[in-house]
């Protein structure tokens, strides 16, 4: 059994974002919002390969199943980030 997980750090100007599964951060400055983190997912490399669209994600059967998590092996690799924190009024994680 895995975990996913989405973190940041926050270090003086800099944010540092670690993120593993389909855990996901979001920066939202004024009225806008975007997703940062790119899901580590079955569909969302279906969509990377332009196999289905992102409104064909929400309901494919397979949508449940991800690639990438924290305790199914010894090594995983996390995507790391950093944001400057003039692009955010806040981080949703």
């Amino acid at each position: 059994m895995g975990t996913t997980i989405t973190c940041a750090l926050d270090v003086g100007t800099e944010v540092y974002i670690a993120h593993v599964g389909d855990s996901s951060a979001y920066l939202l400055k004024g009225a806008t919002i975007g997703k940062l983190t790119k899901d580590h997912s079955m569909v969302q490399e279906l969509v990377d390969s332009g196999t289905i669209t992102e409104s064909e994600m929400l309901h494919h059967p397979n949508k449940n199943i991800i690639t990438r998590s924290l305790g199914t092996r010894e090594d995983v690799k996390i995507d790391i980030m950093e944001v400057d924190r003039r692009q955010y009024e806040y981080i949703i994680l």
